[in-house]
């Protein structure tokens, strides 16, 4: 979706809603959400979830399932085993059918690891490959936005700016999306409502957001 004015008057944005349950996810559609992104353990900034509830979505919306690979909550910072956790998520859920991919890895100094979310990327294909707000633990997010740029198949990222809010992050946004260079979207995400949706979108120049609440 652009970020033309629609109708109403506010801009047109793709709405992203962030669920756990199958009861989450329809009602999301049902209140008027463009696509989904599916963790479990949300209290935990979410995880990989089970098979058989990313299978129960898949069969009982009508719109795109994004999916997250994160093995464990806490940081980004990944061991071999548990990367090779990742790999065998992504293998998996690539032959299940979902829309799209969500991860995200760190190196000790809390830079993408760009090696290992290459590697993640290419197992994905044809897959688009999103990567989360890992890019906002990094010391310059507008800067991790220019080095994702240079890997295939990532499509997006998603970040609340280094803020803990989009609306607080609004203006390291824009500078990401003006990074992008229309290369990767950037979607907003951190609080975001109907309430707020508006200010975030013209402040950060985003087409995309992402949140809890965000239907």
């Amino acid at each position: 979706m652009s970020g033309s004015e629609n109708l109403s008057g506010r801009p047109a944005v793709l709405l992203e809603a962030c669920v756990e349950s199958l009861e989450e996810a329809l009602a999301a559609e049902g209140r008027g959400a463009h696509r989904l992104e599916l963790c479990a353990r949300l209290d935990l900034g979410g995880i990989t979830p089970a098979d058989t509830l990313v299978r129960d979505i898949l069969q009982g919306v009508n719109i795109p399932v994004k999916v997250m690979v994160r093995p464990r909550g806490g940081d980004f910072l990944y061991s071999d085993e548990e990367f090779l956790e990742m790999e065998q998520s992504v293998s998996r859920l690539l032959k299940m059918g979902v829309h799209g991919l969500v991860l995200g890895i760190t190196g000790i100094h809390g830079f993408l690891d760009l090696e290992r979310i290459a590697r993640l990327a290419a197992l994905a294909a044809p897959l688009p490959v999103c990567v989360h707000k890992a890019i906002d633990a990094a010391p310059d997010p507008v800067a991790e936005v220019k080095r994702l740029c240079t890997i295939p198949g990532l499509t997006s990222v998603l970040s609340s700016g280094g803020a803990a809010t989009a609306l607080e992050g609004a203006g390291v946004l824009k500078r990401m999306v003006e990074a992008a260079d229309q290369r990767l979207v950037i979607i907003a995400a951190g609080r975001i409502t109907p309430e707020n949706l508006d200010a975030v979108v013209r402040a950060s120049g985003v087409a995309e957001c992402h949140g809890r609440k965000i239907v």
